[in-house]
């Protein structure tokens, strides 16, 4: 079971790599309501992840919007 939910989730180590950005701009994102960007789990009393569902949708949704723009 713990290793179906640790692929479920995504870490912020390996969201920076997949979205190309730095922690920072991930932090900033979560501040900006506008920028829908998914809100992350709590894992531990320190630690997050992120449900890579919601990250693949928040993806293919700035795609399609990027087209119509």
């Amino acid at each position: 079971m713990k290793n179906e939910i640790r692929k479920m989730l995504i870490r912020i180590n390996e969201l920076e790599i997949l979205l190309g950005v730095s922690k920072t701009t991930i932090w900033r994102w979560r501040q900006q309501p506008h920028i829908g960007f998914p809100n992350p789990i709590c894992i531990g009393s320190r630690l997050v992840g992120w449900k890579i569902d919601d990250i693949e949708a928040w993806i293919d949704e700035n795609k399609q919007q990027e087209v119509a723009a």
